[in-house]
């Protein structure tokens, strides 16, 4: 099989070839740290028509660093036909609090005629939900039909869900938390530090041409970095208190194929012999139609983390030839319930 396309073309397949986005003016904000911003703006786009009774609207969240544009970044989950259909549901993307794609933000212009920038106070989830709440009311919805979200946006999925009884009907959140552990909060400051400390920071009050990118580079090698090591930690974690939540050690690849063709999670892991090195982590994918008629035993493996541009691969005895060269200590097959 050849590796998906859109893989190499993320920044082309994820920009909006017109800008579609509207915007709304939601007014004066108290954050919850006793912050005022006097004129939030909420940069938002549609899809979708919404139903007479207002029944069938979706809040599309992003991660830290997306925008409204949730048909671009989440392509193969929003659309006709697709998880959330556009053709049934009306679809709402909006850029968060904060997140300067359209939406009040550091990079906005104060009242003072000058940018926020360091100025910007301190959000929070909470904060960036109720901005989108008075969106969504001003359009004439009192209750979503879904929320959905994943990282940041999952928190902001969960958040909707808390706000008030009855103002969500269903809630998809993915690869979030309610809260960060001490682990994630040392990491985060490690890679804040990484650019706070590149000597353009300037204290937040860089130019717009002048940006501190060596200091991003730095935060984004150790962002890949960490999340390659927890290759290794996702193991122990799977197989020392997995089986509490419903996973489980597998060991036949013809089973973790059926479980994902019936829409389970299979995964694959595996630890270097030496610590300090990262793992690998790899998904068994459901077959198409095709491999399912040609099969001959085994699982379709994707690989993740630095090799994800690669091909799907059939392994009949287990993944270790696609690792083949490399010196792995150990290899977990787990499954989710």
């Amino acid at each position: 099989m050849e590796p998906d396309p859109a893989l190499f073309q993320e920044n082309e397949r994820l920009a909006p070839s017109t800008d579609e986005r509207q915007y709304f003016d939601a007014g004066e904000l108290t954050c919850e740290s006793g912050a005022v911003l006097e004129q939030v703006t909420v940069a938002y786009e549609t899809w979708g028509k919404l139903s007479s009774q207002a029944d069938n609207a979706i809040v599309v969240c992003h991660a830290l660093s997306g925008d409204s544009h949730a048909i671009g970044w989440w392509d193969r989950i929003i659309g006709p036909a697709k998880a959330i259909d556009t053709d049934q549901f009306f679809v709402i993307g909006t850029n968060a609090l904060g997140g300067c794609q359209g939406t009040t933000g550091p990079a906005s212009v104060g009242p003072d005629g000058r940018r926020y920038a360091s100025r910007f106070p301190q959000v929070t989830v909470a904060d960036m939900v109720e901005v989108q709440m008075r969106l969504v009311r001003s359009l004439g919805i009192n209750r979503l039909h879904g929320v959905a979200g994943g990282s940041m946006g999952g928190m902001m999925a969960l958040e909707w869900t808390l706000r008030e009884p009855g103002l969500v009907e269903k809630a998809w959140i993915t690869a979030s938390c309610r809260a960060h552990s001490a682990m994630q909060i040392g990491y985060n400051e490690t890679a804040r530090q990484a650019i706070m400390r590149d000597p353009k920071w300037l204290g937040g009050e860089y130019p717009e041409d002048d940006p501190p990118v060596g200091g991003l580079a730095v935060e984004v090698r150790y962002a890949v970095t960490v999340n390659e090591l927890n290759a290794n930690s996702l193991f122990d974690w799977l197989n020392d208190h997995g089986p509490r939540f419903g996973w489980r050690r597998i060991f036949d690849l013809d089973a973790m194929q059926s479980h994902a063709n019936n829409g389970g999670v299979a995964v694959i892991c595996a630890k270097r012999k030496e610590l300090n090195r990262s793992g690998h982590i790899a998904a068994v994918v459901p077959e198409t139609a095709s491999q399912q008629a040609a099969r001959s035993g085994g699982a379709v493996v994707r690989p993740l983390q630095s090799q994800a541009g690669a091909a799907n691969h059939r392994y009949t005895n287990g993944p270790r030839a696609w690792w083949q060269g490399a010196e792995f200590r150990e290899f977990g097959f787990f499954v989710a319930p």
